[in-house]
């Protein structure tokens, strides 16, 4: 592999660390700036089972997650391996996670787990070596 092809991939590697990074810490901080309530929420909204009551909200998350992955994919930011719908569970399960565990703890760092839970989401979307763009 040529050192322009090696740059050129570790470019999109960090283009998608970086944006998923920016996403989670994104939706921490809005969350925060808000308020406990809001918290409350979002938790509900972004959790596997949301409130039938909120199910038009439940319906907006999903959709502004799979629209960020589809961004991604046309970018050549992530792995086509797996299907958009599929990816973007993965953000969506990963930020109900966090949500429901800043919920459930007391002393609890939502941006240090939402760095932590972006890099994981990275790992598993990120194109691989083997994969053409």
């Amino acid at each position: 592999m040529s050192s322009q092809s090696r740059s050129r991939g570790d470019r999109r590697k960090q283009e998608t660390r970086d944006r998923l990074a920016l996403f989670f810490h994104d939706v921490i901080t809005a969350t925060i700036e808000v308020g406990p309530l809001s918290r409350d929420l979002v938790a509900h909204v972004v959790h596997a089972r949301p409130d039938p009551e909120r199910a038009e909200q439940a319906l907006l998350i999903t959709s502004l997650i799979q629209n960020f992955v589809r961004r991604c994919i046309a970018g050549d930011d992530v792995t086509r391996r797996y299907a958009p719908e599929a990816l973007a569970a993965l953000v969506q399960g990963a930020l109900g996670a966090l949500f429901h565990d800043w919920a459930e703890q007391g002393s609890f760092d939502p941006e240090r787990r939402a760095a932590d839970l972006a890099g994981l989401v990275a790992d598993a979307l990120e194109i691989r070596a083997d994969e053409k763009p």
